[in-house]
């Protein structure tokens, strides 16, 4: 099929584009990208897809039908003496919902970002390798753009009646790619724009890396070097997780992080050779490098779309993996997919620089105390979340903490955690969860769009050839697929070399970000929050709150009868030890009332605290991997 996609509405939000699809005479089916690789759900916006009408060989109309259950799936009759058809649409860019934000279209006034699998239609029939695309996109005449796409050059113009045509005023700048099956052009997203930098990663002996930011203001798209030396020592140590000493190999020739900088934007989403990220517009700008910190704990999302080129892209669960784009995904092993990225994203983020031991064991903490407020763990196994993945993306505002969302992400990452200490722990720190990566992920390239496989007994394999001292079915039946007995996380921790402990005094970075917060957190202690419209937005269940009927969406009035500010609500748990609790005045709908929350334990704020007879696991597990000349040693 010919694909030509006009962008030069981007900044209005609208996108053209124009298919001739080969085809015989007789039924044929055409099929939107509902299942897009990285959403793990049926998440293809058709919904913005408008102005559609399809013709024949001869220029007329052809009428379609929408199928009766999937909205996604056109029905027509090609005519006689017809071997092609067309298919003219447009699409309104930037309306993403919450399942497509990643693999969306987005248009901002100078620049914008395109997924291909937003504007086009396809055969059924056909896998998504045997359909060939051969693509073009038109942009504004001073606009950049970057892909892991190839260019030809000159354009063709000798085509069928398209897009170009219906502009022959308008200064646009054809670019014409590479044919490549549609399984790699929905894989190869293109940021573009009039403010794009390209920067290229400095990471000798590893295939070619290249950044490129774009954004509204040229001042938002520069790359600091200190922050592009600690990108380029990301690079470096995500791929000796996966290299023996000595074969520094990278499973692509070149590989490209796209990088959409505005406000509104907030995704990421794995590519074959790319990764597309949408921050907001300042995330880069506003990236300082001070003493103590590493200056890129915001930026833990480049990270975990890296470490997907192994994770994901070049190996992914068997049920994860289809040959079209609107067969339903199989995503219970989502665990290892998203767990295990989401646990390296940290770990890969403290080894290169991009946050510090410190902020490292900070995160943790943050994750343990979560989720031993997490109730819903009580019933739902991480297993079961990720089979429900494509529902719980979208969500209601309200006790989360009891219905859980996709824990297969934070809750799986805690058992990676877990394996890793486990390992280490067992080998005297010989073997860890790396050796497991080399292990896993030790298979061909195939192209672009395609992944090799692994089933649940490959991953227990994996796990137990690197350390047989542990019955590692039982323990992913115990973590991963049953609920828990108990919210206690504190063995993950003891096993880590630390323990959980509570203090009525916050240390200092905790005293910093409570003084620079406009609401009042105080889920370990009372068990809510109250954001900064003074509105309970969050409730811990069994917590005191919880206890004396406290309803979300509440507004305090008063703490004790005296006008409630987030400091005054503080200072009165401070007081719980001799008060035995505290008075919220609140306002609900149509009425104000007094509750009183009996409490008597005071501030508590969490640490870690360092178990001394025990090895510290966290430390060697965040240790840069060395590189000496032609080889990598590691911790």
């Amino acid at each position: 099929m010919v694909l030509e996609v006009d962008v030069t509405d981007l900044s209005r939000n609208l996108a053209r584009a124009v298919m001739e699809i080969r085809a015989q005479p007789g039924p044929l089916e055409l099929q939107y990208t509902m299942w897009p690789p990285g959403n793990h759900a049926p998440s293809g916006p058709i919904e913005n897809v408008v102005d559609l009408v399809i013709t024949d060989c001869a220029g007329n109309v052809v009428e379609w039908v929408r199928h009766p259950t999937e909205v996604s799936r056109l029905a027509l009759d090609v005519p006689e003496g017809c071997s092609s058809i067309r298919v003219d649409l447009a699409y309104i860019a930037s309306q993403p919902n919450t399942l497509s934000r990643s693999t969306d279209t987005y248009g901002r006034p100078t620049f914008g970002g395109l997924n291909w699998n937003s504007v086009l239609f396809y055969p059924v029939g056909p896998t998504h390798q045997e359909i060939i695309v051969d693509a073009s996109l038109g942009l504004p005449a001073h606009w950049k753009y970057a892909t892991s796409l190839e260019p030809v050059a000159p354009v063709d113009d000798g085509r069928f009646t398209t897009l170009r045509d219906l502009n022959p005023n308008k200064r646009v700048n054809w670019i014409e790619f590479e044919p490549v099956p549609l399984a790699e052009l929905v894989d190869s997203p293109v940021a573009m724009g009039e403010h794009l930098r390209t920067y290229e990663l400095e990471v000798p002996g590893i295939a070619p890396h290249y950044m490129t930011l774009v954004a509204d203001d040229p001042a938002l798209v520069i790359l600091p070097d200190w922050l592009k030396t600690k990108f380029e020592e990301m690079v470096r140590q995500g791929v000796a997780i996966f290299s023996e000493p000595g074969d520094q190999r990278f499973p692509r020739e070149e590989f490209y992080f796209l990088w959409l900088l505005g406000d509104g934007l907030r995704f990421g989403v794995e590519h074959g050779e790319s990764t597309y990220i949408g921050s907001n517009a300042r995330r880069v700008a506003s990236a300082r490098e001070s003493a103590g910190k590493g200056g890129g704990a915001s930026l833990g999302v480049v990270p975990h779309e890296y470490f997907h080129a192994w994770c994901g892209k070049l190996a992914a669960p068997a049920g994860l993996v289809q040959d079209n784009f609107h067969t339903p995904v199989q995503s219970e092993l989502l665990w290892v997919y998203e767990g295990l990225t989401s646990y390296y994203d940290n770990v890969l983020s403290a080894r290169s620089g991009l946050t510090t031991l410190d902020e490292y064991k900070s995160s943790l903490l943050g994750s343990v105390v979560t989720y031993e407020q997490r109730a819903g763990r009580l019933w739902r196994s991480i297993a079961d979340t990720a089979r429900a993945a494509q529902k719980l993306r979208g969500r209601s505002l309200y006790w989360y903490s009891l219905r859980q969302g996709q824990e297969y992400y934070g809750q799986g990452a805690m058992f990676w955690l877990e394996a890793d200490a486990l390992i280490r722990e067992g080998t005297g720190n010989r073997r860890s969860l790396d050796d497991f990566c080399r292990i896993l992920f030790d298979v061909p390239s195939l192209p672009v769009g395609s992944q090799a496989t692994y089933t649940r007994s490959d991953v227990i394999d994996a796990l137990t050839s690197v350390y047989e001292g542990i019955d590692w079915d039982a323990l992913v039946i115990e973590r991963i697929e049953r609920p828990q007995e108990s919210l206690d996380m504190g063995f993950l921790l003891e096993l880590a070399g630390y323990r959980l402990v509570y203090s009525d005094e916050p240390t200092s970075a905790q005293r910093t970000e409570i003084a620079g917060a406009d609401d009042a957190d105080v889920r370990t202690s009372l068990g809510l929050v109250v954001d900064d419209e003074a509105k309970v937005s969050d409730i811990i269940p069994g917590s005191p709150a919880d206890s004396a009927g406290i309803a979300f969406g509440m507004e305090v009035l008063a703490v004790d009868g005296r006008v409630y500010t987030p400091e005054r609500l503080r200072r009165a748990i401070d007081h719980t030890p001799a008060t035995g609790g505290l008075a919220l005045t609140v306002r609900f709908g149509p009425t104000i009332e007094t509750i009183r929350l009996a409490y008597d334990q005071g501030p508590r704020h969490p640490r870690l605290e360092r178990i001394e007879s025990a090895t510290d696991h966290l430390e060697a597990i965040t240790a840069p991997i060395e590189f000496a000349p032609g080889s990598i040693v590691r911790p």
